[in-house]
């Protein structure tokens, strides 16, 4: 891989992943939004993976990205394929990124509907609480009270 390609994926990976964001944040998004938020998650995860220095961290958080996507879009089955990755890519990670993957396992299930499923992911996540220090355990609690 050249230089300037290796170059174009670590700027590519970083930026799309916070233009996601970005739009994930804004409240009145359009469906254009929508749409450019789903490509820029996308393309985020792509340019980690061809990035040499890639770890099953940055993997984790990619398909966390798009879990959260797909279900703030309230698109059940893209966000439950992109969470149960997190959740594999997570598998060996410190607490914090299991604990994501199941909160994105948990958002995936309210949209769906899967009560069961979603008190399980809810517990799930929050067993890991106490392995959390206290930004990223309150940080984690806000985000849990957020799914409904």
């Amino acid at each position: 891989m050249s230089s300037d390609t290796k170059n174009a994926h670590m700027n590519f990976s970083t930026t799309c992943f916070n233009d996601a964001w970005e739009l994930l944040d804004r409240a009145n998004r359009s469906e254009d939004d929508n749409q450019q938020m789903i490509h820029l998650a996308h393309a985020s995860l792509y340019h980690w993976l061809q990035r040499p220095d890639v770890t099953d961290q940055n993997i984790a958080i990619g398909y966390w990205l798009l879990a959260r996507v797909y279900a703030t879009l309230r698109q059940p089955v893209p966000a439950f394929i992109n969470a149960e990755q997190a959740l594999r890519y997570s598998e060996n990670l410190p607490a914090f990124y299991q604990a994501y993957a199941h909160e994105a396992l948990a958002r995936a299930a309210a949209i769906s509907g899967d009560r069961q499923r979603l008190k399980a992911h809810m517990n799930l996540a929050k067993e890991y609480l106490l392995q959390l220090d206290e930004p990223d355990r309150n940080q984690l609690l806000d985000d849990l009270a957020t799914i409904r």
